[in-house]
């Protein structure tokens, strides 16, 4: 079973020895010794960018792939850079998700008993449930 090494003298010979600058950051830093050839930053990116856009977007998740660092203010370069003319350029698609992120919450109440509703349509006032659409 995998567990986190705690050693102060452990951990900082593993940064030193990969090149990870984090250091009381929260987060995960992943080093792959011996790397296939093919697996380089430039084919790293684009698949960033197509698996992890939603996380990126919305502020969840930063990435660095070599000098290339990829969050929510890089995103729309780094994918106009990598992903021209791909479905994942589509700037509607990430305005939207920037969109609906950064929308308030509306206040809703499921009503008593709305696990055996069956509905969420239902379990809704039908009021809040039109604020809600």
């Amino acid at each position: 079973m995998q567990l986190p090494d705690i050693d102060q003298t452990t951990v900082q010979q593993f940064r030193s020895a990969f090149g990870i600058t984090r250091e009381h950051e929260p987060g995960l830093s992943i080093a792959v010794p011996f790397a296939l050839d093919d697996i380089t930053p430039e084919a790293l990116v684009p698949e960033v960018i197509k698996n992890y856009f939603f996380p990126i977007l919305t502020g969840k998740l930063i990435v660095e792939v070599g000098d290339t660092l990829i969050d929510a203010d890089t995103f729309d370069d780094v994918a106009a850079n990598c992903l021209a003319g791909s479905a994942m350029a589509n700037r509607e698609l990430m305005a939207f998700i920037r969109r609906v992120h950064k929308a308030p919450a509306p206040d809703a109440v499921l009503r008593d008993g709305w696990a055996e509703i069956g509905s969420m349509g239902l379990a809704l006032d039908p009021g809040q449930l039109t604020a809600l659409r």
